[in-house]
């Protein structure tokens, strides 16, 4: 049976997609120390440890940088989302069981910050929305696969799971905010 973050209801973690910057930049960005490489099972940070740091998985696609988090968010921070965008652009979906965050920025500028599953509710209203979820329906079950089709739309870039039984670049990482 082949792992498929869609679908498993427990899993925390985030992507994020990154254009107009390199595999370095985006590591600075998150401000990353290497690791040596692993694959997204094995980037779990040990449950001792949770809290104290997260693991970041960060390479190229074509055009695309991504950064890939186990049990992480820090691509979920405005700080990073910023950062990583100055001459570009930064989009991350976040989800956890009862979690969930989309981030935007574009050249520095934060352009949404938004939980998808607040979006028409009154606890979403300050919210940070972008006008290209207009007509998006964030009620449909599960939205993992929706937040997955929003960064493909956004980005040009389809999300592979066979990305995450590749062993990657790895880097540890401080939460930001």
């Amino acid at each position: 049976m082949q792992f498929d973050p869609s679908a498993e209801a427990d899993l925390a973690w985030t992507l994020a997609v990154v254009e107009g910057r390199s595999v370095d930049d985006v590591v600075r960005a998150y401000r990353g120390e290497s690791v040596g490489a692993a694959t997204f099972v094995d980037s779990a940070v040990p449950e001792e440890d949770f809290g104290e740091y997260f693991h970041v998985q960060v390479f190229a696609r074509g055009a695309h940088v991504l950064a890939v988090e186990n049990n992480g968010w820090c691509g979920s921070s405005p700080t990073i989302a910023c950062a990583a965008s100055i001459g570009g652009r930064f989009l991350s979906v976040y989800w956890a069981p009862e979690n969930f965050s989309i981030h935007q920025a574009i050249n520095g500028d934060l352009t949404a910050a938004f939980d998808p599953v607040m979006v028409g509710l009154p606890a979403g209203e300050r919210d940070l929305h972008p006008d290209w979820i207009t007509g998006v329906d964030f009620r449909a079950e599960p939205i993992q696969p929706l937040c997955l089709a929003l960064v493909e739309q956004q980005t040009g870039l389809a999300f592979d799971r066979r990305w995450l039984d590749v062993p990657w670049p790895t880097y540890r990482v401080r939460d930001v905010d």
